[in-house]
C-alpha cells in the first residue's frame, strides 16, 4: 500500500475538523476524495502533506511512518501537493517556475530532461515558456502547478481540486493527462468536486462528511448507483 491514513484527527486551533479519518491510496491507483463543502478534504491534503499536524491517528507512506514530518522531509520522500491555490511564483517565467520544483535533479542535464518531459504533456507551456506566470488563464496555470509538481519525480501526487474554474475542454484535457500519467505508474490522490470527472478517473472513490468518510467503493460500482451516491454528496 502506497498510503495508509487510520483514524486520523486535526483542527485549527480549538476547531476539530478531522475526525478519525480512514483511507487507503494502493501503488499505482487513483482515488478520489469528494465531499461538500466544509466536509474536511482540504484539511485532509494538508495534513499528508505536512502542512498542518495531526493531533491523533496514524500516517504511513510506503510502509513508513510519516505523522510529525515537516513538509519538506515528506516531500523529499516522494509526496507532493498541488494545492487548490497554485502557489506559482507570479512575477517568473513558466520555466523559472518549472525549475523551482526540480529539487530533486542535480544537474543541468536532469532539469532539462524533466522540462521536456513536462512540455511533452503540456505543450502549451512550452508556448508561454517565457512568459509569466501572473499572465497564464487558469487552465495554463493549473497545467503549470501540475507540471512543477512533476518536476520533483513524486511516486504519490496530491491534487486539491484541480478543476475548479476551469472550462470543460480544460477538464477534459487534464483528465486525460493524469490518466496518462497513472498509466506510466504514478500513483494519485485527488479532492475533486467535479464528480463526474473524478468517476472517470479514479479506481476508487471515498466520500467524507463532517472530517469522516462515509462512503467508499470501487469507482465502477458508484457509477451504477448514482443516485444513492449523490445522497452522500448532499
Amino acid at each position: 500500500m502506497m498510503l495508509e491514513v487510520r483514524d486520523l484527527t486535526a483542527g485549527y486551533g480549538h476547531l476539530r475538523v478531522l475526525r478519525g479519518l480512514s483511507l487507503d491510496v494502493p501503488e499505482g491507483g487513483v482515488v478520489a476524495l469528494l465531499g461538500g463543502n466544509g466536509a474536511g478534504k482540504t484539511t485532509t491534503m494538508h495534513v499528508l502533506a505536512g502542512l498542518l499536524a495531526a493531533s491523533g491517528g496514524h500516517i504511513r507512506f510506503r510502509g513508513e511512518s510519516i505523522r510529525g514530518l515537516t513538509s519538506n522531509r515528506i516531500f523529499a520522500r516522494g509526496m507532493t501537493l498541488v494545492a487548490q491555490s497554485r502557489q506559482l511564483f507570479p512575477e517568473m517565467t513558466v520555466r523559472e517556475n518549472l525549475e523551482m520544483g526540480a529539487l530533486v535533479a542535480r544537474t543541468r542535464r536532469e532539469i532539462a530532461k524533466l522540462t521536456d518531459e513536462v512540455f511533452d504533456l503540456f505543450p502549451r507551456l512550452l508556448e508561454r515558456v517565457d512568459n509569466r506566470a501572473a499572465s497564464l488563464s487558469g487552465g495554463e496555470q493549473q497545467m503549470l502547478a501540475t507540471g512543477r509538481a512533476l518536476m520533483s519525480r513524486p511516486s504519490l501526487l496530491l491534487l486539491d481540486e484541480p478543476t475548479t474554474g476551469l472550462a470543460p475542454i480544460i477538464v477534459h484535457e487534464l483528465g486525460r493527462i493524469l490518466r496518462r500519467l497513472n498509466e506510466g505508474g504514478l500513483t494519485i490522490l485527488v479532492v475533486e468536486q467535479n464528480v463526474q470527472m473524478a468517476l472517470k478517473l479514479a479506481d476508487t472513490v471515498y466520500v467524507m462528511r463532517n472530517g469522516a468518510v462515509v462512503m467508499h467503493a470501487p469507482a465502477s460500482e458508484v457509477q451504477d448507483s448514482a443516485e444513492m451516491f449523490r445522497s452522500y454528496l448532499s
